[in-house]
């Protein structure tokens, strides 16, 4: 579970044109595709390291990844990700696994990356 400090660490970052954040029937909100995506699709960046920070002047952030919002704003399933987050370098994206159509949510297994948030019992489906 997140600190209240954690929560509050975030930046603002730019969506990929080909996803859009609506409602979800799973919690919340959840990107959606816009168009037929094929796997392999790399959507956007979801998370920056926080060692980013250390030439702004901002002070360095609890948690070791700050979410970038609205990018993070996909949800989890242990039974039907179509999405993974992988990391490269300093930065966490998101790539389909599988192809995804219009309309879908995009969902991640959380349990996939420990040094992410991961999921809390009502998440679980």
């Amino acid at each position: 579970m997140m600190t209240s400090a954690e929560e509050k660490t975030c930046l603002h970052g730019i969506i990929s044109d080909q996803v859009e954040v609506l409602a979800s029937a799973r919690h919340g909100e959840g990107l959606f595709a816009k168009t037929k995506l094929q796997q392999n699709t790399f959507i956007h960046v979801t998370h920056v390291h926080r060692d980013i920070l250390n030439d702004t002047g901002l002070p360095a952030p609890a948690n070791e990844w700050i979410n970038l919002i609205p990018n993070n704003k996909y949800n989890h399933s242990e039974k039907y990700p179509n999405c993974k987050i992988i990391t490269e370098g300093q930065t966490k994206g998101m790539i389909t696994t599988q192809d995804v159509e219009e309309g879908q949510e995009l969902l991640v297994d959380y349990n996939n990356d420990s040094s992410l948030e991961q999921p809390e019992e009502s998440w679980i489906e």
